[in-house]
C-alpha cells in the first residue's frame, strides 16, 4: 500500500506561509476558479436573463431544480474515480482527463446558453443548464479528486483555501461581470466571455502534473470482491464481464462500504443532510435575481452590489467558517450555517418591504 509522498510537517510560521508559494496550491487558485465560475451562471444569473426576457417566475423557479444535479453527483462520483476515458487516459491520467473533460463540456454549455433564445421558448435553455450543471459538477468531483492526491494531509488546509479564493472569485465574476457585460453588450456577449473564461481551467488542467494513484486498505478490499466477482461469473462474455465488474467496484462497493461502516441509520441521516443542506440555496438562490428585477433593480445596481459587498464578505465567510470549526468541531459549525441559511431568506423577506432602490441606495 502507497500514501503520498512529502508528509513531514511544516516548522515555524514561515515556513507554513510558503506552503502557499507551492506551485501544486497556486494551481488549486485556478481549479476552484474554474469550479466557481459555471454556478451563477447557471442559476443567478441565468435567472436574471430569463427574467429581462420576461419568462414568469414560475418557470425560473422550476429551473431551479437543476442544482439538484449537485446535490446528487455521488450517485456517478465513483464511475469519475475508477472509469478510464478512452485516449485522454494514456494522454493525461484518470484525474486530469475527467477535470478535462468536464471543462471542454462547460465551455460547450455556456456557448450554447450564449446562442439561445429565451423569447422562442426555454426549453433549449433548460436542456443547456442541465449540460452545464452535470459537466460543473463533474469538474468538481474530478478536482476535488485531484487535490487529496496532489498533496499530503498538512498541505490539505492551504490547497482548500486557495480553492475557495479561486471559487470565490469565479463567483463575483460569473455574477457580478456576467451580469455588467449583458448590462452594455447584451446577453450573448456576457455568455460567449464566460465561456471563453472557461479556458482558464482547461489550460491549468494541461500544465498541472497528474498525480501518483494510491490504493487506501478500502480500495484494495473493493478489488478483491470485483475479483471475486470475476470468478464467479466466468461464463460471461468478456465485455458483460468487464461492465460488471465495473459497475460493481465503482458504485456497489463504495455504497456497501459506507453502510456497512456508519450503519443504516446514520449513514441515510447522512445522505438526507447531504441532499438538504444547501438545498434552498439551490432553489431560492436562483430566484433572487428575478426578484431585485421586480423590485426595481438594474443589471448595472445588481453587478455593483455584488461586486462590492459580495467578494470581501465571501472571503470573509470561509475565513470564518475555518475558525468557528476549529473553535466548536464541524457539528456545531453545521447547526450555526443552518441557522444563517434561515437568516439569509428572512433578509430577502426584510428588503421586499422596502422602498425604492433609489431610495435605498442612492449612489448607484
Amino acid at each position: 500500500m502507497r500514501t503520498p509522498a512529502g508528509t513531514e510537517r511544516p516548522h515555524g510560521w514561515s515556513q507554513a506561509l510558503r506552503v502557499y508559494g507551492q506551485r501544486r496550491v497556486i494551481s488549486m487558485l485556478f481549479l476552484g476558479f474554474s469550479a466557481g465560475l459555471p454556478f451563477y451562471l447557471v442559476f443567478q444569473t441565468l435567472s436574471a436573463w430569463l427574467r429581462q426576457e420576461g419568462i414568469e417566475r414560475a418557470t425560473i423557479g422550476m429551473l431551479a431544480w437543476v442544482g439538484l444535479v449537485y446535490t446528487v453527483k455521488f450517485l456517478w462520483s465513483p464511475v469519475v474515480d475508477r472509469a478510464r476515458i478512452p485516449l485522454l487516459f494514456a494522454w493525461l491520467g484518470r484525474r486530469r482527463s475527467w477535470m478535462l473533460l468536464a471543462q471542454l463540456g462547460i465551455a460547450v454549455g455556456l456557448v450554447n446558453l450564449a446562442t439561445s433564445d429565451p423569447s422562442t421558448g426555454v426549453t433549449q435553455i433548460a436542456f443547456g443548464a442541465l449540460f452545464l450543471a452535470f459537466c460543473s459538477a463533474t469538474q468538481d468531483i474530478a478536482v476535488d479528486a485531484w487535490r487529496i492526491e496532489s498533496a499530503p494531509v498538512e498541505m490539505q488546509g492551504a490547497m482548500a483555501a486557495a480553492y475557495q479564493i479561486g471559487y470565490r472569485a469565479a463567483l463575483i465574476v460569473g455574477g457580478a461581470g456576467a451580469l455588467g457585460i449583458a448590462a452594455g453588450y447584451g446577453w450573448t456577449a456576457s455568455y460567449t466571455t464566460m465561456a471563453v473564461l472557461a479556458g482558464i481551467g482547461v489550460a491549468t488542467t494541461l500544465l498541472v502534473r497528474e498525480p501518483q494513484a494510491y490504493i487506501s486498505r478500502e480500495a484494495a478490499e473493493r478489488e478483491v470482491r470485483v475479483v471475486d466477482w470475476l470468478e464467479r461469473k466466468a461464463h460471461w462474455p468478456a465485455s458483460l464481464r468487464e461492465f460488471g465488474a465495473t459497475f460493481i467496484g465503482a458504485v456497489v462497493c463504495p455504497l456497501t462500504d459506507f453502510f456497512v461502516r456508519f450503519g443504516s441509520r446514520i449513514a441515510i441521516v447522512t445522505l438526507l443532510l447531504i441532499g438538504s443542506y444547501r438545498l434552498t440555496e439551490f432553489t431560492m438562490g436562483s430566484m433572487a435575481n428575478p426578484f431585485y428585477i421586480d423590485h426595481g433593480y438594474t443589471l448595472v445596481q445588481i453587478a455593483a452590489i455584488v461586486k462590492a459587498y459580495g467578494l470581501p464578505v465571501s472571503m470573509l465567510g470561509v475565513v470564518l467558517g475555518g475558525v468557528v470549526i476549529a473553535r466548536f468541531g464541524l457539528r456545531r459549525a453545521l447547526f450555526l450555517g443552518s441557522g444563517l441559511v434561515i437568516a439569509s431568506n428572512l433578509g430577502f423577506a426584510l428588503l421586499a418591504t422596502t422602498g425604492s432602490p433609489v431610495a435605498c441606495f442612492p449612489l448607484l
